[in-house]
């Protein structure tokens, strides 16, 4: 049992580590687009290339980088690494997610339970997160995934609620629609007799 606390521990301490490394190369690529000068671009694509040295994403990142232009401010590196090696990325977690989605909205159409919906929904949720965090060559922590799941969860109950009221509510009116169209046909087809 200590043996697996301290790995939780050390998972969501290192986790912790990693999660943080994205948020601060995020916040150092706002801090250089400000700028006009030249050369504090090189420590910044330095530690990207050390975030994704041994990753499949680094393969890319070697290719822009060899595409870009030695003149170039640090401004345009940046434009141009958002060009050729962020926007493939962004467009492969687009696909991923729309497949998601996609096969999400077919499996909640076929089930007949709307529990089984959310739990569907959450579960399908939790992998596409995993995929597209994959594409970008991150890993969330243990306490991100904590608090992802909490929100994915509150809102599908909201969903999962509004869902069995609006079943609810046209189950009643649909019987009493209908009820309301067949009347004259109904009280034709006696008359007729």
């Amino acid at each position: 049992i200590s043996l697996s606390a301290l790995l939780v521990v050390g998972q969501f301490i290192y986790g912790r580590q990693l999660a943080g490394k994205p948020e601060q190369l995020q916040a150092q690529a706002a801090r250089i687009q400000e700028g006009q000068d030249k050369g504090s671009a090189k420590p910044f694509i330095e530690q990207l290339q050390e975030h994704y040295r041994d990753k499949p994403q680094g393969i890319f990142l070697a290719r822009a980088l060899a595409n870009l232009p030695d003149y170039s401010t640090d401004k345009e590196a940046l434009q141009h690494l958002e060009r050729s090696f962020l926007e493939p990325l962004d467009k492969e977690a687009a696909r991923r997610v729309s497949q998601f989605s996609l096969q999400t909205a077919v499996a909640v159409t076929l089930s007949p339970w709307a529990f089984m919906d959310m739990a569907l929904a959450l579960w399908r949720m939790v992998k596409m997160v995993d995929e597209v965090a994959q594409v970008y060559g991150i890993r969330p922590s243990l306490m991100g995934r904590w608090r992802l799941m909490r929100n994915m969860a509150v809102r599908l109950v909201y969903v999962g609620a509004s869902e069995v009221a609006m079943e609810h509510y046209f189950d009643e009116v649909g019987n009493d629609a209908i009820g309301g169209l067949l009347a004259p046909v109904w009280s034709l087809s006696i008359e007729s007799m």
